[in-house]
């Protein structure tokens, strides 16, 4: 499928600078990679928008194997479809963000995951339009997936200078400071420490040791001292 993005960057005229999640179609375009994960992994920590009106399954989920036993829905081409099926797990699929709420309405699947810096601004904008939406409070679904900036190989400058800019943020503590201010009173209610967790291993990451260290919550590094 021709992506509008890939085809704009790499001609660099019009666009030269996208942010794209691991995976994505825009990795695999012209692009000069900035390594730095502007999310801090929280795309990766996934919890379940549900249906209200239906007695969750979640509960009884605590492993990977429970895990492959529930409905799980996805956007056709959102990336994290690669990391559900190398894990065994198929999720339902839907062409838009409408149709998976109205599709989770209809109680086509069980769990509508969402990255932790995402899934309450999500339920606050839409649940006066699908009033059945809430979020569970029991499971935690991690995967390594990481959100970067790409710029056009037409213009290395300008990836340079943003590798350089954002060196400079994280160094003198204004990059933190910016992501805490946005997403520290998120997590603290989502509360990610207390809920179980299923680690799945992304096929987008090398290396055969994911899964194999304790999480480490975001929660824990915005409680030291910027």
């Amino acid at each position: 499928m021709i992506n509008v993005g890939v085809i704009l960057i790499n001609d660099g005229s019009l666009v030269n600078l996208l942010w794209a999640p691991s995976g994505s179609i825009v990795t695999k375009a012209e692009v000069i990679e900035i390594p730095f994960d502007v999310l801090h992994g929280l795309l990766g920590y996934r919890v379940c928008l549900r249906n209200s009106t239906v007695p969750s399954l979640l509960n009884g989920v605590n492993n990977l194997a429970d895990l492959q036993k529930i409905r799980i829905g996805q956007g056709e081409e959102w990336p994290d479809i690669k990391i559900y099926e190398a894990n065994q797990i198929h999720p339902v699929l839907a062409p838009t963000l409408p149709s998976l709420f109205e599709m989770l309405g209809y109680k086509r699947f069980d769990c509508l995951p969402f990255g932790a810096n995402e899934a309450t601004y999500i339920v606050n904008q839409k649940k006066a339009r699908y009033p059945f939406l809430v979020l569970d409070d029991q499971l935690l679904i991690h995967y390594e997936f990481k959100i970067q900036f790409y710029v056009s190989k037409r213009y290395p400058e300008i990836a340079k200078r943003l590798t350089l800019g954002i060196k400079k943020l994280k160094e003198n503590g204004e990059w933190d400071a910016i992501f805490r201010k946005y997403h520290e009173e998120d997590l603290k209610a989502l509360n990610l420490k207390e809920r179980r967790v299923i680690c799945l291993k992304s096929p987008y990451v090398d290396g055969a040791k994911q899964c194999e260290e304790p999480v480490a919550y975001p929660e824990e590094w915005m409680q030291s001292p910027l």
